[in-house]
């Protein structure tokens, strides 16, 4: 009999499984407050024994639960009692079929998530005290802190500076270099002519 696991989780989940076929299980991410699916069969399992391969069949509900457990329990954070937002039914159950027969596993589920949330959050908040670096914060605790409604100093996010070569050198500068560092050319006249006038008229 197939399953199905439903996931509560507003980001994209991708569980490689070696040695099954198919190997990758992919849920989109759900839209807050709401949930995805996806349904499990049995699966062929490719055991190497010596010098051959056998098949097998792994039943879908091994298969279903080693996606979710091995997702959330890979999370930081987690608890049982604090985790992503999943879990399996039996069945091929569709969108429908588990609004209306799982209204507990769901709230369940979402208990657990907002749970899960508020302790990255919290997380994010003690390690910041310690370091506060924007690359310290991953780009789920910032999630967490939007969903949440909290706006600590580090949601902002933390962006790599863009480089682009001197058209003059070729040698890779600051995207927003006024004059390249390097052989000295002024690469933006504009803002190069701003700037002469602010440091006049602070003369």
């Amino acid at each position: 009999m197939p399953h199905t696991v439903v996931s509560c989780v507003p980001l994209p989940i991708e569980e490689y499984k070696p040695g099954l076929m198919p190997c990758t299980f992919t849920i989109p991410a759900a839209k807050l407050g709401e949930f995805e699916i996806l349904h499990v069969e049995n699966t062929m399992l490719l055991i190497d024994v010596g010098d051959r391969t056998i098949n097998t069949t792994e039943q879908s509900s091994v298969v279903a639960n080693a996606i979710v457990n091995d997702y959330v329990k890979s999370q930081i954070g987690y608890s049982p009692q604090a985790c992503p937002g999943m879990f399996v039914v039996e069945g091929k159950l569709s969108i429908n079929d588990v609004q209306k027969n799982c209204k507990k596993e769901l709230a369940d589920a979402q208990a657990r998530q907002m749970a899960w949330f508020s302790t990255i959050f919290q997380m994010a908040e003690d390690e910041w005290q310690r370091n506060p670096k924007l690359s310290a914060v991953t780009a789920t605790q910032r999630l967490a802190a939007k969903i949440l409604g909290r706006k600590p100093v580090w949601l902002i996010e933390a962006t790599p500076t863009l480089l682009r070569p001197c058209p003059f050198c070729t040698v890779d500068i600051k995207g927003d270099a006024i004059i390249c560092p390097h052989c000295h050319q002024v690469i933006n006249p504009v803002e190069f002519k701003k700037k002469q006038e602010e440091l006049a008229k602070v003369g």
